[in-house]
């Protein structure tokens, strides 16, 4: 006997179902988004912090100069080897929001909140990955991971080029190995432009895009292979033909800073580590919790292999140099969280409802929440001195005195400049001073009014009062003018000492 109408009816169902998981998928994904971003400018409001100078001096600082005329020129930007597409851009930022506050604070801000904006593409990567390969649950424990590890909140608001590329690989290879968007050729080919970019940004990745660029292409190599590599192509010539009108050769930052740092071994002045350096620097990083976070990541392994083959190909590659820092293994990072969030999904689905509907969100939420925050805030507590405190105080004194109307020069005594937070933070076009000695201050005592001291001690002058300490930053202040000083720069100085 026929059974009329029932075919209709399961159709209905079944678009019902679809339509409640796509709201419970939007729903969640909005949730866990705003969460993240409210974290991350939380962070960067209340710990403003540089551990490496980089930060500043290789991004904002140089995106500062493009936009107001001044600011300190490190030996990198005298030499050349650095490309001017990522300052070029945070300068654009920052004209653009200069208005927004005074002295330093808007243009600051607009920087911060646009990186941590950025940074929200590891959340969304993280969340829709996790779907794609285990379920909403998988993407709920994924995404609210991604979205309160400390590592990921603490590199959110700075400028480097590690972060950036990172912010740029991880949609690449979503969309490339999972989205509708790869099932065009011009698809593969915005693909292939942000895998270029990332390129372009720290050509150290390259072995890594390479096998990313293998296992995009699988089996269908001819047919996606060249939309791909032409996106690589056109986002490289973009990053050479900026070298050619800012330098003097196309590509002039990607060769020289490999002769520079690798043939004549300058990054080795900033310190060398072993080839395990990078096991070292992740035990430090994850302390007690480093165990479980392999174990996690090597269970998510299996649902993923993809992203522990790239996050591998990071930390050997980077490791194969001298000079080794946390950052540069950032891209790995990330990826390797979403594997933890892969791992832990295995291990508690038979804990939780298979279904998520939108009735369960808050409890999840609340349980995902649970999971991740205590280890997160845990390392949070253990790096609170080395990492998101440090300079802290001489970031906070330079975004203080650029709202003072009366400076007219700076002395530095015990704060080297490239940990004074610079032009960006001052954001006054006055001389800077490097005291190092009693014959200093003899010397340009009449050119500053204002000194900022890590010692908590009066300088030698008794007419400098004490205004403020912040963690080992002392203001001190004459009253008076300045001495004019025609063709002194701090400039001159650095390059003198070659730094």
């Amino acid at each position: 006997m026929r059974m009329y109408g029932v075919s209709p009816l399961i159709n209905i169902k079944s678009k019902l179902m679809s339509s409640q998981i796509n709201s419970t998928f939007r729903l969640s994904l909005l949730i866990i988004t705003v969460l993240g971003l409210l974290l991350r400018v939380t962070s960067a409001y209340f710990f403003p912090n540089m551990i490496w100078p980089d930060e500043i001096f290789q991004t904002l600082e140089p995106a500062h100069r493009l936009s107001f005329g001044y600011g300190i020129i490190s030996w990198e930007w005298r030499d050349g080897i650095r490309s001017w597409v990522f300052p070029g851009f945070l300068a654009g930022i920052m004209r653009l929001t200069a208005w927004m506050g005074e002295g330093a604070n808007g243009y600051l801000w607009g920087v911060k909140i646009s990186l941590c904006l950025s940074s929200l593409s590891v959340v969304v990567v993280a969340f829709c990955w996790a779907y794609r390969t285990s379920g909403i649950l998988a993407a709920f424990i994924t995404g609210v991971l991604c979205s309160v590890w400390s590592e990921i909140i603490y590199f959110a608001p700075k400028a480097l080029n590690e972060a950036i590329a990172t912010y740029l690989l991880l949609p690449a290879l979503y969309l490339g190995i999972y989205s509708k968007f790869r099932q065009t050729q011009m698809g593969f080919f915005w693909v292939g432009c942000l895998l270029g970019t990332v390129a372009g940004l720290r050509i150290h990745l390259l072995p890594t895009i390479l096998l990313a660029v293998v296992f995009i292409c699988g089996k269908k190599w001819r047919s996606q292979l060249f939309p791909i590599a032409a996106g690589i192509l056109l986002a490289l010539i973009i990053f050479g033909t900026v070298d050619a009108f800012t330098w003097k050769y196309p590509f002039q930052s990607f060769w020289l800073n490999f002769w520079i740092n690798s043939v004549e071994q300058k990054s080795h002045n900033y310190g060398v580590s072993p080839w395990y350096g990078y096991i070292s620097l992740l035990w430090q990083a994850w302390s007690i919790f480093t165990p479980a976070i392999i174990v996690l990541a090597a269970i998510g392994a299996r649902r993923s292999p993809i992203l522990l083959w790239l996050s591998l190909a990071i930390i050997v590659t980077h490791s194969a140099f001298a000079h080794k820092e946390y950052r540069f293994i950032y891209p790995a990072i990330a990826m390797l969280m979403i594997l933890v969030g892969l791992g832990a999904t295995e291990l508690l689905k038979k804990y939780f409802p298979p279904e998520l509907t939108s009735q369960k969100i808050i409890p999840t939420i609340s349980t995902c929440l649970l999971i991740w925050i205590i280890p997160s805030v845990g390392l949070m507590f253990l790096s609170h001195q080395t990492h998101w405190y440090r300079s802290y105080g001489n970031l906070m004194t330079f975004q203080q005195l650029s709202t003072k109307t009366n400076i007219c020069g700076v002395g530095l005594q015990e704060i080297p400049p490239v940990f004074s937070g610079g032009y960006t933070y001052l954001h006054h076009n006055v001389p800077l001073f490097i005291l190092e000695k009693d014959s200093d201050w003899q010397q340009w005592q009449s050119h500053f009014n204002y000194v900022v001291s890590k010692s908590p001690y009066p300088p030698n002058n008794p007419n400098y009062r004490k205004k403020q300490c912040l963690r080992q930053a002392c203001v001190y202040q004459r009253e008076g003018s300045c001495s004019p000083i025609p063709g002194y720069h701090i400039n001159q100085v650095l390059k003198a000492k070659n730094e």
